[in-house]
């Protein structure tokens, strides 16, 4: 699970890269960030086969972040 702002240089892209190259993990990525960025991670989720084990959620309020951290 990634949580914060969906931005370059905070390993997102290597977390997908990971992704798929295990195939019992998935990942959610939970967070905000510029629509490009966002597109070209979707991109590379796709590339690499993996768009159904990687799921993107935008930004959830500080006392719920809990909720997903517990069921990842």
């Amino acid at each position: 699970m990634y949580h914060g702002a969906v931005m370059p240089g905070r390993g997102i892209e290597m977390l997908i890269q990971l992704i798929s190259e295990n195939k019992k993990t998935a990942a959610i990525i939970l967070g905000n960030g510029d629509e490009k960025f966002v597109q070209k991670l979707k991109a590379k989720a796709q590339e690499l086969s993996v768009t159904g084990r990687i799921c993107f959620h935008e930004a959830v309020p500080q006392e719920e972040l809990w909720k997903y951290a517990g069921a990842a």
